[in-house]
């Protein structure tokens, strides 16, 4: 059996994620006027795709970059992704708790290494 290096599956999941991106983005550019919140989940796509990249260069760049920095683009981006989705479906969504708790785990993570 073969095993496979977590950095290359971590590889694939962002060659991935940049193929969703670029079809994201190609329907959003197609249907930008008719649906609500695409562009709000371009911006998520885009976001965790660099935060993916970040965590693979971990070791060549400094720790705060792949550590804090790609944590708070993924968070950004899922409250993004959140923030679209409700849009799209036109229901509102309570944010508190999951915006405080992000912003308190933003907050923290630099101080842990």
């Amino acid at each position: 059996m073969i095993a496979l290096d977590i950095r290359t599956i971590l590889f694939g999941y962002v060659l991935t994620n940049i193929v969703s991106t670029i079809v994201i983005i190609e329907l959003w550019h197609q249907n930008r006027r008719r649906l609500n919140g695409a562009s709000l989940w371009v911006a998520d796509y885009i976001l965790v795709t660099i935060s993916l990249f970040l965590i693979i260069l971990r070791g060549t760049v400094p720790d705060w970059i792949s550590i804090d920095l790609s944590n708070t683009l993924v968070i950004i981006g899922t409250l993004l992704g959140l923030m679209a989705l409700e849009r799209f479906t036109d229901k509102r969504f309570f944010f508190f708790f999951f915006f405080s708790g992000s912003h308190l785990l933003s907050l923290t993570l630099p101080f842990e290494h």
